[in-house]
């Protein structure tokens, strides 16, 4: 009898789950990436290109180490750069 009481209630705890999820999970902001480029012809045949790229994220507790839009490899470049710039005289 327990048995059957229990296998109800699953496909309800299961469904109950899924809609908090969706529920909980709509409100978040999602990251944005645009990139534009402006070509530009110069008098001697040459051109001049612009490129404009901006990545919108909202504010994480993960201290600005999150990698969807912003490669983790220049990163780590960036932040070996910092350290050593603070450690010259």
């Amino acid at each position: 009898m327990a048995r059957l009481v229990l296998t109800r209630w699953i496909p309800l705890l299961i469904l109950q789950s899924f809609l908090l999820a969706i529920a909980f999970g709509s409100n978040e902001v999602e990251e944005e990436f645009s990139e534009s480029l402006l070509l530009k012809p110069l008098p001697d045949r040459k051109v001049l290109a612009h490129f404009h790229f901006e990545n919108r994220a909202p504010p994480s507790n993960s201290h600005g180490r999150h990698h969807h839009l912003f490669p983790k490899a220049i990163s780590q470049l960036v932040l070996a750069r910092t350290r050593l710039d603070q450690n010259l005289p």
